[in-house]
């Protein structure tokens, strides 16, 4: 039976064609030929723009029962190969295996392919490439499985000699065995239980080894439900940060692999993992189907897969599961005392649970206006539900802490015309709230890495730096990984004055997370104030078109090189912040740079106000920190830059002097030691250069 969905969409049939893209020529030419036979055949050229390949691959190879395999030189280092043969083969699929090349199998395809008949087209391909189309379309016809009328070379004319079970050297039958199964789970085919349960007892796993969760695929068949395949992405993830001695990198880079088809060994060297967790996630009701598999990235062989059948109420001991499972497949200790959990936080039903992963989906796409304003009011409804639930606590007072990063009337207080008061009144009313929430968060989990990031940038904003401090100290001795942590603790760092600790901290942000737009912004603009243009200026200009600050950030640099005409052009691309008007003045004060403007009457430029620099107005740069402290408000992303080099002549005046004071950083300074920057003059005042 042959089965075609949808004109324009997926078209499946009995026959699976896989093949590696260099020889698509030859897949697409056996497609031809089996049409021609009156037979449908499925390839990932079928694939319509818009779809998930890897969905759409799934679909395709659970309805075929006749799987192709065109292998060469190319398909023999293909881990997606590797992939679909084993699917195919748990599922007990008739597999023809095809030589475009005089080659024998090895590695993944070892165990699977060496003893079977193949068939040589490695000569008069096209040809031989026929025979195979009829002798298929013969089969599908008949709904026989007699392989007899297919071209089996039986003689092995192709001088390569047949390979038998006995002549497998390279590992135990029985590891081989389970790497070909453990792959097929990606796919959500029926596997049986395999959990490996790692012990408390264990010791220190083995060193140099890293763990990256890419994405798992939403096999639901509807794209709304991306939330939760993401949402479980994210929640195994931070169960395995829970485990000591397992780095687990690139958190968020992840996600830029969504959907795209990359070798395994490219995204291993690109996220520094030695070890990839991949998996499928359909749900259907209150019922739900979770696959795993953990692969090494640099070989791409399978060390440990499973399968999970449950009910959205036990979701969270599936995540335990696939977290447990992995320490112990690696040989990493869990770091629990006796009836501790990675997943410890379970009070909440599965509705509510659902709605959560939707108000993180937001948060990590740091969206502005009204779906942001959807998230809050989700966990509003959230924590008035389940008042215990610590994690919706935490994100919701990081949601109110950051507030004015959001919506457009936040915006507006934030980066408006210059009167303090519209954020004063933000201030007052979004950030007592988060510190509350944050609070209770933490008292409900003395654990709460959120929780702890919230009060942390509360306690910042407010110019508490002491208690700031202890709050990002607390909450990287909890997780010391946490990329959002790191983001806002080198901002914090180098605002209190201590650059290089800064730079240091963001090289380690870059490590674990090479692929995220913001945090590579933040870290240009930490390069900037630490004098290091010419890496800051080759890290923007890698920077997206549509990263939000790119155009901020090359203009400031281009400013910081004397390269005024460059700034100028550069911003007029931006678009943070700045009314078309305030942008507008600042090129012309760029063009005319570096002619003084002093005695002009130039208005508030807000995060433009770096301009002033360059123009004969070094204690104007500050503009825009100050309208933040003026409102009681010390926003993180741009205080640090009051140590950019050229604002050197603006730290000498007594605004200068006053900003800091009202900052908080004198406090912190007297308490804990001056900056290479500021040094007290007698009792009570000090000096900036």
């Amino acid at each position: 039976m042959i089965l075609t969905l949808g004109c324009g969409g997926l078209v499946a049939g009995e026959i699976f064609i896989s093949y590696r893209r260099a020889d698509e020529a030859w897949a697409r030419l056996l497609h031809a030929q089996l049409r021609a036979e009156g037979v449908e055949a499925w390839y990932d050229a079928l694939v319509g723009p818009g779809q998930d390949w890897r969905v759409s691959t799934a679909k395709a190879l659970e309805a075929s029962e006749i799987f192709v395999l065109l292998f060469s030189e190319n398909a023999a280092q293909s881990s997606d190969i590797a992939k679909e043969l084993a699917a195919a083969t748990l599922e007990k699929k008739l597999i023809i295996p095809i030589r475009l090349q005089n080659i024998a199998p090895k590695g993944a395809f070892l165990y699977e392919l060496a003893s079977r008949n193949w068939i040589n087209a490695y000569e008069d391909t096209e040809a031989k490439l026929g025979e195979v189309a009829k002798g298929l379309a013969h089969l599908v016809r008949t709904g026989a499985r007699d392989e007899s009328v297919l071209p089996f070379d039986h003689s092995a004319r192709s001088g390569q000699p047949r390979i038998t079970l006995s002549r497998i050297k390279q590992r135990p039958l029985i590891i081989v065995a389970a790497s070909i199964v453990a792959v097929a789970a990606l796919f959500w085919f029926n596997s049986r239980p395999a959990t490996v349960v790692a012990s408390s007892q264990q010791s220190p796993g083995p060193a140099g080894i890293s763990v990256a969760v890419l994405p798992f695929l939403n096999l639901s068949g509807d794209p709304k439900q991306d939330y939760f395949s993401d949402g479980m992405t994210e929640e195994i993830t931070s169960a395995l940060a829970e485990i000591p001695h397992l780095p687990v990198v690139g958190r968020t880079s992840a996600f830029a692999f969504k959907g795209k088809n990359e070798d395994l060994q490219v995204i291993g060297k690109t996220l520094r993992a030695s070890y990839l967790l991949e998996g499928s996630v359909r749900q259907a009701g209150d019922k739900v189907r979770i696959t795993a598999q953990l692969i090494k990235a640099a070989t791409g062989d399978h060390v440990w897969t499973d399968s999970y059948d449950r009910e959205l109420k036990d979701i969270f001991a599936v995540q335990e599961d696939v977290a447990r499972a992995i320490a112990g497949a690696l040989q990493v200790p869990l770091g629990l005392k006796a009836g501790e959990n990675l997943v410890s936080d379970r009070s909440i039903d599965p509705l509510s649970y659902q709605d959560y992963l939707r108000a993180k989906s937001i948060f990590r796409a740091r969206n502005n206006g009204a779906p942001v304003t959807a998230a809050t009011a989700l966990l509003e409804l959230i924590v008035a539900k389940h008042p215990d639930y610590e994690p919706a606590w935490a994100l919701l007072a990081q949601m109110e802490v950051l507030a004015a990063n959001y919506g457009s009337n936040a915006l507006t207080a934030l980066h408006g015309p210059g009167d303090p008061e519209a954020l004063r009144r933000l201030a007052g009313t979004a950030v007592p709230k988060a510190e509350a929430d944050a609070r209770h968060a933490i008292a409900l989990n003395p654990r709460s890495s959120g929780g702890y990031l919230a009060l942390a940038l509360v306690q910042w904003f407010r110019g508490q730096m002491l208690d700031a401090e202890q709050s990002f100290k607390q909450a990287l001795s909890i997780d010391p990984q946490n990329s959002d942590t790191l983001h806002w603790y080198s901002g914090y760092l180098g605002t209190i004055g201590k650059i290089n600790e800064a730079v240091a901290m963001r090289d380690q942000l870059y490590t674990l997370e090479p692929l995220v737009a913001n945090f590579n912004m933040g870290t240009v603009r930490v390069l900037v104030t630490a004098g290091d243009n010419a890496k800051a200026l080759a890290m923007a200009l890698a920077l997206p078109p549509t990263s939000a600050t790119r155009a901020l950030n090359l203009a400031e640099i281009y400013a910081s090189l004397g390269r005024y005409k460059e700034a100028a052009d550069a911003l007029r691309e931006n678009r943070v912040g700045a009314s078309p008007e305030r942008t507008e003045a600042a090129r012309r004060i760029l063009l005319a740079a570096p002619a003084s403007v002093k005695g002009q009457n130039v208005p508030y430029l807000g995060v433009d106000s770096f301009v002033f620099a360059y123009v004969g107005l070094p204690e104007r740069a500050f503009d825009f920190v100050q309208h933040n402290a003026d409102a009681g408000y010390n926003y993180g992303s741009y205080t640090f830059q009051i140590w950019q080099p050229d604002y050197a002549p603006g730290r000498k005046t007594e605004r200068f002097k006053a900003l800091v004071r009202k900052m908080g950083l004198v406090d912190y300074w007297r308490a804990r030691g001056w900056p290479v920057f500021c040094h007290p003059v007698g009792t009570d005042d000090f000096a900036c250069d």
